[in-house]
């Protein structure tokens, strides 16, 4: 007899995650969703761009943020900050710098927020593109959350 190897809270996040990427795409149209579902299908990567919500849904209010952050740690986050959503461009005097590019869901919050969200996809597109060991990946997310 093969033993389950997923337990009841398992399958109950399964659901959370499940009824919740349901209801964000709700007003998409059946082939919208189907184009959506099959992006985030891809890689963790892909995924993770895709879902911003459930880490919002996850993290929002979480414990960790005292450790670092107050009432003055507040300012203007992104809010989906991941990797592709770092570019470079012109500036109104033609100066070409690189940063965020992506604001269309921006609020105020804790930085940490910003800070958490682009440590983990860092590890994402490293485990997806293989190159980096778990030390040099590991060295990465600490000189980005360092800098």
């Amino acid at each position: 007899m093969e033993s389950n190897q997923y337990s009841e809270v398992d399958y109950d996040r399964l659901a959370k995650i499940l009824n919740a990427i349901q209801a964000w795409n709700t007003d998409l149209s059946a082939s919208g969703r189907h184009e959506e579902y099959c992006k985030m299908a891809d890689s963790s990567f892909s995924f993770y761009q895709g879902t911003d919500y459930l880490f919002w849904e996850d993290f929002a209010g979480d414990w960790r943020l005292s450790r670092f952050g107050n009432a003055r740690t507040k300012t203007w986050l992104e809010t989906d900050a991941h990797v592709d959503n770092y570019g470079a461009f012109c500036n109104y005097k033609g100066g070409v710098i690189y940063g965020l590019n992506d604001f269309d869901e921006s609020v105020i919050a804790d930085y940490q927020y910003d800070v958490w969200r682009l440590a983990v996809s860092i590890v994402l597109v490293a485990r997806l593109n293989g190159d980096l060991s778990h030390k040099q990946q590991e060295n990465v997310v600490n000189a980005f959350a360092g800098s």
